[in-house]
């Protein structure tokens, strides 16, 4: 498999003119690593990486060795001692040029003891994100604000996507390593051993967990309620642990960042709007192993098996939006929106103005206007914040249902121009 180029490098470039201390965080296994080892050969210097045990004890015993100096000082897995982040904060006491520290970790920074404390205002993080289909396919991001605007659309190459290579992206998933495995075999055995070493090895390093047989109950229950509202009483019972222990649970599954939290959005549209965070697997390829879910079963498009697809496109199309989002400088919120009526839109994206761009998701090749209803009732809430919305599917064609409501090809987020060949 060629090198894939990372977009997410401008982002991280414009992060050291400005930040003392720049954190890489994200899944494990997801190019955390192969970026610092880019900027040490840039730089010339070696990566500190604390995953090594010879590494983290001559850390532990001289630390003003190894963090002094003129930067910038590069820290792999620095969890596995998060004690060096207070040494990093005294070591800024004396200067804080920017980009003096650049830091890579697969556990949430906030979830560390600490953690958010040492470096208050020093540090800068950048969230890396499994392999976007755009990096995959080696054609610029889409920006978000495009994908609504048919004069743009006009000029990519929509719906050449077939159902079943849909199936096969989904199940690939984005991480680095299972795309150079040639077979769903050997990609399903990756992401089996992928699962293990989070559950057995990474949240024991940052919290004492008693039961991990629950821990991996857990995380199967969030797959398979992927895309929905969670529900931890329900989690509770059938983990058969109390609902604090599975909130416990899922929060550590989120600090290791194999579940993300897609926050209910609406407060400016009343209290009528519910205010409860979907879940989904971060990665498509791990919620589908999670589930079983095969290409063999997905070609017999049987009912139950198109209805876990449907989940599982979801979350795909979501995860892409947050791949294309952490390309762009502008900040965009996300989240997803219903009401006590049930009417629900699937993910929310509000830009910096106040500007709002809705997205639904159906894993249907052909639309009507009723699949665009929620839509119309949220462009009918909003007025004129409501910037355009469309409703992603697998078809060819992208056009309007309703204004400013479109039927979008899925594979519009990352579609190339109609002049390449």
């Amino acid at each position: 498999m060629p090198i894939i180029n990372r977009y997410i490098k401008g982002q991280l470039e414009s992060r050291l003119t400005t930040d003392p201390v720049v954190l890489i965080e994200g899944p494990r296994s997801v190019g955390k690593s192969t970026l610092l080892r880019e900027l040490a050969t840039k730089y010339q210097i070696h990566v500190l990486d604390l995953d090594e045990d010879e590494t983290r004890l001559a850390l532990e015993q001289d630390p003003g060795f190894f963090l002094s100096g003129p930067g910038p000082v590069l820290i792999d897995e620095y969890q596995k001692f998060p004690e060096v982040l207070q040494r990093i904060k005294a070591e800024l006491n004396q200067r804080s040029d920017p980009g003096r520290f650049i830091l890579a970790g697969s556990t949430n920074f906030l979830a560390l003891p600490d953690g958010a404390q040492a470096l208050t205002g020093r540090l800068g993080r950048l969230r890396v994100e499994p392999l976007s289909q755009a990096e995959i396919e080696g054609v610029s991001p889409a920006i978000i604000q495009q994908l609504v605007d048919l004069d743009w659309l006009r000029k990519m190459k929509l719906g050449a996507t077939s159902r079943d290579s849909y199936f096969q992206r989904v199940l690939r998933g984005g991480f680095p390593i299972a795309l150079q495995r040639t077979t769903p075999f050997t990609q399903n055995r990756w992401a089996d051993d992928y699962i293990q070493v989070v559950l057995t090895r990474d949240i024991p390093d940052i919290a004492g967990v008693r039961n991990l047989a629950a821990l991996g109950k857990v995380l199967h229950l969030m797959a398979s309620r992927n895309g929905q509202v969670l529900n931890l009483e329900a989690i509770a019972e059938a983990a058969e642990i109390s609902r604090l222990t599975a909130q416990n649970y899922v929060e550590l599954l989120k600090s290791v960042f194999l579940g993300r939290e897609l926050p209910a959005w609406g407060s400016t549209l009343g209290s009528r709007v519910t205010k409860r965070p979907k879940y989904h697997i971060t990665d498509s390829l791990i919620a589908a192993r999670l589930l079983r879910v095969t290409a063999e079963e997905l070609g017999q498009r049987t009912p139950g098996t198109m209805t876990q697809f449907g989940s599982l496109l979801e979350s795909f199309a979501v995860g892409e939006f947050r791949r294309l989002a952490s390309f762009e400088s502008r900040l965009q919120d996300f989240g997803h929106w219903r009401d006590s009526e049930r009417a629900e839109v699937d993910l929310i994206v509000e830009d910096e103005s106040g500007m709002v761009r809705a997205f639904e998701v159906k894993a249907s090749t052909s639309l009507n206007a009723v699949d665009a209803k929620n839509l119309m009732k949220l462009r009918e809430r909003l007025g004129g914040k409501f910037a355009g919305g469309a409703v992603l599917y697998l078809g060819k064609y992208a056009h309007p249902i309703d204004g400013n409501i479109l039927a979008l090809p899925l594979d519009a987020l990352w579609a190339k121009p109609v002049s390449n060949n």
